[in-house]
């Protein structure tokens, strides 16, 4: 059996008592597999009418959220079980179902999100010092995933610091990353992570606050809003700042938690969506024209 999953399966087993299930709707294996008509009626949703706020649709999708969610209060926790129960773990078997053991445990192990190229610039270094000094990261089965492309071979270094640390099967480097896989990416994680020394702007924070996922970004990057609106964390790059602002992170309570996802999406949508603010890149392309 591959070292990675043994370790996590060890760390499910831990997580599975105290933490909530936070995965996204289309890639979940156990919704997918089991609970294919809730996916459907979301997928199925018109969001036109929910824009326009049609309250006979805003009250059938409460209705029928809190119906889900009372159903699945029940069978996601029993068919996750009962998938394992079914994996055959003897030598000659395992190794053919560790697909399936990732795919069930993606259903329960949360992650932090790092999207963005591979560069000294980013801090990943200082990232990954951060983790290993963080109680509550160290502590739980949260791992950090990190997306992008390595064009300087500065993965290496990032991989050897983290096996340095003993912290190498809690940092899983996925490549490059794009489209739907991208977002589902920022949609099932639990925060995501802009670390930069410098950073002019910074789209994948846009990115990440647009799929209700909160990030804490440093002061090299624009982002002292984040903090203002609660909708994630602006602060120094230090080991020492990112380790003690993880740890506020990782120990926030259901119910910040949710408020923090809530204005993530409020400040995406507030500043950013085209259709809030169609006004606005009306009048700024009108000064900017005139300005020509």
């Amino acid at each position: 059996m591959r070292p990675r999953t043994i370790y996590r399966l060890q760390q499910a087993l831990l997580e599975a008592q105290n933490t909530n299930l936070r995965s996204g709707l289309r890639n979940d294996y156990i919704l997918t597999q089991f609970c294919g008509d809730i996916v459907r009626y979301y997928e199925g949703l018109e969001v036109q009418r929910l824009r326009e706020n049609d309250l006979a649709a805003v009250n059938r999708l409460l209705h029928r959220t809190d119906v889900n969610m009372i159903r699945l209060a029940f069978d996601y926790p029993t068919h996750i079980r009962d998938e394992f129960a079914q994996i055959d773990f003897t030598t000659d078997q395992v190794e053919r179902n560790c697909l399936l053991i990732d795919r069930l445990l993606d259903c329960l192990v949360p992650y932090l999100l790092y999207v963005g190229r591979l560069h000294p610039v980013k801090a990943l270094d200082r990232l990954i010092g951060a983790l290993a000094r963080s109680r509550a990261f160290m502590t739980s089965g949260f791992v950090l995933k990190i997306a992008g492309d390595d064009r300087h071979g500065y993965r290496k270094t990032l991989e050897d610091l983290a096996r340095q640390l003993g912290i190498s099967e809690k940092v899983h480097f996925l490549g490059h990353v794009e489209g739907a896989e991208k977002q589902q990416l920022y949609a099932d994680a639990y925060f995501s992570i802009l670390p930069s020394h410098t950073e002019n702007f910074g789209n994948v924070v846009i990115e990440s606050l647009a799929q209700r996922t909160p990030v804490i970004a440093s002061w090299g990057t624009p982002w002292e809003t984040l903090q203002e609106c609660r909708a994630g964390f602006w602060v120094e790059n230090s080991v020492t700042m990112l380790a003690s602002t993880l740890d506020r992170s990782i120990d926030l309570s259901a119910e910040d938690y949710l408020t923090f996802r809530e204005k993530a999406h409020d400040l995406a949508l507030k500043n950013f969506d085209i259709f809030e603010n169609i006004h606005s890149w009306i009048y700024l392309y009108q000064t900017t024209s005139i300005k020509e």
